[in-house]
């Protein structure tokens, strides 16, 4: 249990950075065009980053080692956050702390599945902790929001709970290695970059992450502008991850008995149906109520993509293939989907980026189809040559 621990610490720094950074930013005066700028920078250096820290990973065999100086990383490149104010300071302080967080996703999950593995559970219920931690950071935040506290203190609580996770970050061990251990070339990651199933899924998740932008950087701020206070914003938070909590516990169940496309792509239209709704409610409690979709827009979707790699990536390749879908899906995603998500708010308000966002995950059923189509057809390949070769050894 010591990466359930882990993720518990880790993600109560998130608790705080999603829900408020951004209305912290606009407390500052930033405009919507700097807030995303400023927002893009993790997603943009995700696009790359993790790679390096990926196949380090993979040709060292230090994922733990790696994943400590990450964490580390993040709690030191945090620290002047709390004494910048100008764009220009945060700015920079925001690219130090990106390029140590965008590689902690792909050492940590590569992490987890391993040790689900040894102890024979699933990666979904070792994640799941970080979840219950950004239920009660976030939670906790928006009622002492409510109670008359400063949006000014999300810089320094941020700060000491990095500073926290990079203690508890030395109780993981590293998992075991083969005996013959070889490590992957670069021939290997090229190879698995170029795997058309791979890559249609991987599009299908850019776009449906491009999705969620809106949401991560505006919805508090839309909320605010309907008229709902900062007890929604918390409750918003509240019920969604524990959502997503729920759908994480029971994934191994859903998982066994529903095939990963189908419901991925009911995903995708239960998110177009929750980003259409969000432009559209003006009653706090239905707004509140609607954020239970999370399990399947984020939980079922995230984990989902984990054990799709975990089934389809070769052992030495986990964390380069976890790294490739960090970098296009959540990477790439993010950054066009901020650029986007700001944009619009700019021009037309957070109500048009939200429809946007609706119009993005319909879209993005289309690549997830074509993946299905590459693996249906990879699969009927293998079943063809087995066919072959008992014919022949008859």
């Amino acid at each position: 249990m010591r990466v359930a621990a882990f993720y518990f610490f880790y993600l109560a720094t998130t608790g705080i950075s999603l829900p408020y950074f951004t209305k912290y930013l606009k407390a500052l005066g930033y405009s919507g065009f700097e807030i995303a700028s400023i927002a893009s920078i993790s997603p943009l250096l995700s696009i790359f980053v993790p790679l390096v820290w990926g196949f380090a990973a993979d040709r060292s065999g230090k994922l733990v080692t790696l994943l400590k100086i990450a964490v580390a990383g993040t709690a030191v490149a945090l620290l002047p956050l709390m004494f910048v104010q100008s764009y220009a300071g945060i700015l920079s302080v925001w690219i130090g702390y990106a390029f140590f967080t965008s590689a902690i996703s792909t050492l940590a999950d590569t992490l987890a599945v391993r040790e689900a593995r040894r102890i024979g559970t699933d990666y979904a219920r070792l994640r799941l902790w970080g979840s219950i931690s950004f239920i009660a950071t976030s939670f906790g935040f928006g009622q002492y929001l409510s109670a008359g506290g400063s949006i000014a203190h999300v810089p320094v609580v941020m700060f000491f709970l990095a500073l926290i996770a990079a203690c508890v970050v030395h109780i993981l061990r590293a998992p075991a290695q083969p005996l013959q251990r070889t490590p992957p070339s670069f021939k290997d990651a090229r190879a698995l970059a170029t795997n058309p199933a791979l890559l249609w899924f991987f599009i299908a998740g850019m776009m449906h992450q491009a999705g969620l932008s809106p949401y991560y950087i505006f919805y508090s701020i839309h909320l605010e502008a309907q008229g709902m206070g900062q007890n929604v914003v918390g409750w918003s938070f509240g019920l969604g991850v524990a959502a997503e909590v729920l759908m994480l516990y029971a994934f191994r169940h859903v998982f066994k008995r529903v095939p990963l496309f189908p419901m991925m792509a009911a995903s995708f239209l239960i998110s177009s149906a929750r980003w259409f709704l969000v432009a559209r409610l003006h009653s706090a409690p239905l707004m509140a109520a609607l954020q239970i979709t999370h399990a399947f827009t984020f939980a079922f979707c995230y984990a989902g993509a984990i054990a799709h790699l975990e089934k389809n990536v070769a052992e030495p390749l986990r964390a380069t293939g976890r790294a490739l879908f960090s970098a296009i899906s959540l990477g790439l995603g993010s950054v066009l989907g901020h650029w986007l998500a700001g944009t619009i708010f700019d021009a037309k308000g957070s109500s048009a980026a939200f429809n946007a966002a609706a119009l993005l995950d319909l879209a993005a059923i289309i690549p997830l189809l074509i993946s299905a189509r590459y693996v249906k057809n990879a699969l009927n390949e293998t079943s063809e040559m087995q066919n072959d070769e008992c014919l022949s050894d008859e």
